[in-house]
């Protein structure tokens, strides 16, 4: 996803987001409560893939996020699937990789959703220029 065609591709701010554009390619969300997140449902990720891999910025969070995910054979979000993640809330880019591959609820499978807990505080503004997996 790199959000270059001006628009959301799929994504939604589908808790504790209160506003969500693209804006240059990027794509922005503010929070308004203290668990948010966005979600990206109707996807097909065939099984093979290691990481999954995106560029963020973000201020006023707690630094702290979370990736689930929902598989062909589970499609529910839960703890099971799903990987913590730490963050700089300093305005600057970086780039978070999280080792998808290795975990058991992955591996094999095929993914129909991602979802991405970007920290726990109300009043943080998120930037993801892109996410690919490899």
């Amino acid at each position: 996803f790199t959000f270059d065609r001006g628009d959301e591709e799929g994504w939604i701010g589908a808790h504790d987001i209160g506003e969500e554009r693209v804006r240059d390619g990027v794509l922005i969300a503010r929070t308004d409560g203290s668990d948010p997140w966005l979600e990206r449902t109707a996807c097909r990720i065939a099984p093979g893939l290691a990481t999954i891999r995106f560029r963020m910025r973000a201020r006023g969070s707690d630094g702290v996020g979370q990736l689930f995910w929902s598989t062909s054979d589970s499609p529910s979000w839960d703890e099971q699937k799903g990987l913590r993640f730490t963050f700089r809330a300093d305005g600057e880019w970086q780039e978070v990789v999280l080792p998808v591959g290795e975990h058991a609820q992955w591996h094999g499978k095929t993914v129909t959703g991602l979802r991405l807990d970007p920290g726990s505080r109300a009043g943080a503004i998120i930037e993801l220029d892109w996410i690919r997996g490899e």
